[in-house]
């Protein structure tokens, strides 16, 4: 919940590419051979593109080590494909990124150079960007005397959904009081009822990994 996908969406408008989004249900078939017919599918519409980056939601559900029939005819495909990448017609070029939770979940053969080589850890939003945040999810919303703030050393280990969350209870919290406002006390209130939704050790997991080459 730490908008992996909207960075992705931003290197793809900063590339002037076509974005391609798949998750693994757009992938797998449970059909004998659908799931290599969409893998092909998916880069050759890509490779089509003078410019165009793929971006893997869910890479561990996707690619993901294992024995399964489907899990082992995407990742085969994918290796497959990704590798012929070298060859793409005149300048144009193919990027490719993944996201995940839990990348230790992700077969080690895709993350061998000239795949998934570089590892980017998307941490948990620090201080100025919890008040951004907020600021720009309560820009439209009717708020009164609000201290975005005080409410931002609240929720310190909230991931940027958690804080999403937060601000679709406070302002639901206002209706249900008949209020035409959002005050500080329903944040308040909110908060008090409400736990980050990703653990610190998880965290701590990720960079490790990431720190691992």
């Amino acid at each position: 919940g730490n908008g992996k996908t909207f960075i992705a969406k931003a290197i793809a408008q900063e590339l002037n590419a076509a974005f391609f989004s798949v998750s693994p249900s757009d992938i797998k078939d449970k059909y004998v051979g659908g799931t290599e017919k969409n893998m092909q599918e998916l880069f050759k519409q890509a490779r089509s593109k003078e410019r165009a980056v793929i971006f893997f939601d869910e890479t561990d559900a996707l690619l993901k080590k294992g024995t399964s029939h489907s899990s082992i005819n995407a990742t085969q495909q994918f290796l497959m494909l990704a590798d012929g990448l070298t060859n793409l017609p005149n300048d144009n070029f193919l990027l490719l990124l993944g996201a995940t939770n839990k990348p230790w979940n992700i077969d080690p053969a895709v993350l061998r150079p000239g795949r998934f080589s570089e590892r980017i850890c998307v941490g948990l939003p620090d201080k100025n960007a919890r008040i951004a945040i907020l600021n720009n999810l309560l820009s439209e919303l009717p708020t009164q005397e609000i201290d975005t703030t005080k409410i931002a050393k609240k929720i310190q280990d909230f991931s940027g959904a958690d804080i999403a969350l937060i601000v679709k209870k406070s302002a639901q919290f206002a209706i249900d009081n008949n209020s035409d406002f959002i005050l500080q006390q329903y944040f308040d209130s909110v908060i008090a009822d409400s736990k980050p939704s990703v653990k610190q050790e998880d965290v701590d997991k990720l960079v490790q990994w990431g720190n691992v080459k």
